[in-house]
């Protein structure tokens, strides 16, 4: 048997540690954008057990990869994804496992690299596009948002009716202006109140000079939407609140509205942009509002008194009395008449003595 020369052997050690080296593989390199593709870097922490452990990534309306806590970083538009994964100038649309959307989107541009690290949801109320919605409901995911205007993705648009004090613009633009929070936007266009909402309340006759309220709560107020949309309710719900709020601002505190199924008798209605107007808005008149005019007209001015010595006014009740206006020489044509009469009637006794 042949021997080995003591200076060709290899210390143990370094054989375990070749070994090692060996089984154990390399780290993969940074991923690295081509010219069609595009890097998309999860740079989340904590949040990926708020997330549901995941995170779905939409080029468009496509799902085209999926990031978890493992493997956060993913490429789009390989040649193992859908075409449209790599369209060029499409939004890409991120969602959380547990269905949450997130506000921050970025548009696809090959041979970049974008980092995400702001997990930040969309603001409530926020109606879900039709494709995030379709897609949460294939993975079985409930989210109450896809439900919040009925169909997946439609827009709802809420519109006071024009009763007293909805039926002057001037007070619409200014408490529309007020309700800044509101869920969805007016269905018809307004002036920008510009900063002038209580003038404009006090134009309405809604507040006084004093800016106090001159309208007082007659009845709770109706709030309609269609019984087919359901998820309206939570809208509905939270144009009350913000009108609740307005008004309490405003020094005048009203009850939350409650819903009506007769269109015609409510003061704000909510519906899906894309039907028809529930109503003929024209056909309202100012009556029947939940809200009445607290304004009282100060009464009327008295005259003043006449100063001694004036002519007064001519008592049109006594035919028999002189007018006023006739002065001294209606008295003096008086006296003359009566002087007359005096005579005659001596003249009268003295023939009838001779």
């Amino acid at each position: 048997m042949p021997r080995i020369n003591p200076q060709h052997r290899v210390p143990l050690a370094a054989l375990v540690l070749a070994l090692v080296v060996a089984l154990v593989p390399a780290p993969l390199a940074a991923q690295e954008p081509s010219a069609t593709t595009m890097v998309i870097e999860v740079s989340l922490e904590d949040e990926w057990e708020f997330l549901g452990e995941g995170l779905f990534v939409f080029v468009g309306e496509t799902h085209c990869a999926t990031a978890t806590e493992a493997a956060a970083d993913v490429t789009l538009g390989t040649a193992d994804q859908d075409s449209a994964c790599g369209t060029p100038d499409e939004t890409i649309t991120f969602l959380g496992a547990n269905g949450g959307l997130f506000f921050e989107t970025a548009i696809f541009t090959g041979g970049t690299s974008f980092s995400l690290m702001n997990p930040a949801p969309v603001p409530p109320h926020t109606a879900y596009p039709a494709f995030v919605c379709a897609f949460l409901a294939s993975e079985g995911i409930d989210r109450t948002d896809c439900d919040v205007i009925g169909p997946p993705g439609a827009v709802a648009v809420w519109q006071f009716a024009p009763k007293f004090i909805f039926g002057d613009e001037r007070a619409v633009t200014a408490l529309v202006s007020l309700m800044d929070g509101a869920p969805v936007e007016y269905a018809v266009p307004l002036s920008p109140a510009n900063g002038d909402e209580l003038p404009l309340l006090q134009a309405s006759g809604t507040l006084d000079i004093d800016e106090e309220p001159q309208v007082a709560e007659a009845r709770t107020c109706r709030v309609w939407h269609p019984d087919d949309a359901p998820g309206l309710l939570g809208l509905a719900e939270a144009l009350s609140d913000e009108l609740v709020d307005v008004f309490g601002d405003l020094g005048l505190a009203i009850t939350p509205c409650e819903r009506t199924a007769d269109a015609a008798s409510a003061d704000l209605l909510l519906w899906r942009e894309a039907d028809p107007t529930p109503v003929d808005f024209t056909a309202f008149t100012m009556d029947g509002s939940f809200l009445v005019s607290t304004y009282t007209p100060p009464p009327a001015p008295h005259s003043p008194p006449l100063p001694p010595g004036a002519p007064q006014p001519a008592d049109a009740g006594n035919a028999g009395r002189v007018a006023a206006s006739e002065g001294r020489g209606g008295t003096a044509i008086a006296l003359l008449m009566l002087g007359l009469t005096l005579a005659g009637a001596a003249g009268a006794r003295a023939i009838a003595r001779g």
